[in-house]
């Protein structure tokens, strides 16, 4: 599970999700990546630790409701053109987690035979966070427990431990594939009315104009998340919205963070998360 750089760094779908969520893509959207997710970091590699009230000693405490709205800043934005490589393997990975049988490489190309580059988008995009000054409030100072899940973080100083705090959700991708001159491919019908029809899931599909087609699943997946970092001191307290870099053991703390949720790879780099 790592980080991938993307071909085009200035693609505006990672560039809205990223500047204006604080999030990361995550290069194989699919359900089961959610806020109060815990996550290790170690440099670009990433690997979930499961929910965070596994992680605590004791009674869990009161965590705050997760809340959701229309991410409406997604509204409408698609990213650059990718080649037919890449393209060809997001397509697969986004039917995928709606619920289709994963298509094999052959069925694949087929689907979209003659594409050179691709063009997606997201759609009925949802927010989904949590508060964070009530789940600081909540957690701050709690003790980490000693268990499998959390012994990679207290053996090891390396490895990072990052809270989800906030994951972009959407039950409806749309791609539009071109050929080596420009011209719109359109989609093999009968090879993806065999797929969705194989699909033991409620998985529906039309072809729009401009030849972009459009799959929408039941449920909706992730394909985007956040995090606030968080630290475990030396009597395993858990360090709400603080890195090893913000504090010096036996000194006073200088003054508190400002807290907020971020990407996983905050330095500004373009790229997906892989989070399989």
């Amino acid at each position: 599970m790592a980080f991938r750089a993307c071909p085009r760094r200035d693609d505006p779908f990672e560039r809205r999700v990223r500047e204006t969520y604080g999030a990361n893509v995550v290069g194989a959207p699919r359900a089961g990546i959610d806020p109060l997710t815990t996550v290790a970091r170690q440099d670009d590699r990433v690997e979930p630790r499961g929910h965070l009230r596994y992680i605590l000693e004791g009674e869990p405490p009161g965590f705050p409701p997760v809340t959701s709205s229309p991410a409406a800043a997604m509204s409408g934005t698609r990213s650059a053109e990718v080649k037919a490589a890449l393209g060809l393997d997001l397509s697969a990975k986004f039917l995928s987690a709606l619920g289709l049988p994963v298509p094999g490489a052959d069925l694949t190309a087929t689907l979209w035979q003659g594409a050179s580059t691709f063009t997606f988008e997201v759609r009925d995009v949802i927010d989904n966070q949590v508060d964070l000054a009530h789940l600081g409030q909540a957690i701050n100072g709690r003790l980490v427990a000693r268990t499998p899940a959390t012994e990679i973080f207290l053996a090891d100083e390396t490895q990072q431990l990052l809270l989800i705090t906030r994951t972009l959700t959407t039950p409806t991708f749309a791609v539009r594939a071109t050929g080596t001159g420009g011209q719109t491919v359109k989609i093999a019908v009968d090879g993806i009315s065999d797929l969705v029809g194989s699909a033991h899931a409620d998985v529906s599909w039309k072809r729009e104009h401009d030849d972009w087609v459009s799959f929408r699943g039941a449920a909706p997946v992730t394909f985007g998340f956040a995090v606030v970092p968080c630290l475990i001191d030396p009597a395993r307290r858990l360090m709400f919205g603080l890195t090893a870099s913000d504090v010096k053991w036996g000194e006073p703390l200088a003054a508190p963070p400002k807290v907020e949720s971020r990407p996983v790879i905050a330095d500004g780099r373009a790229g997906m998360l892989s989070f399989d």
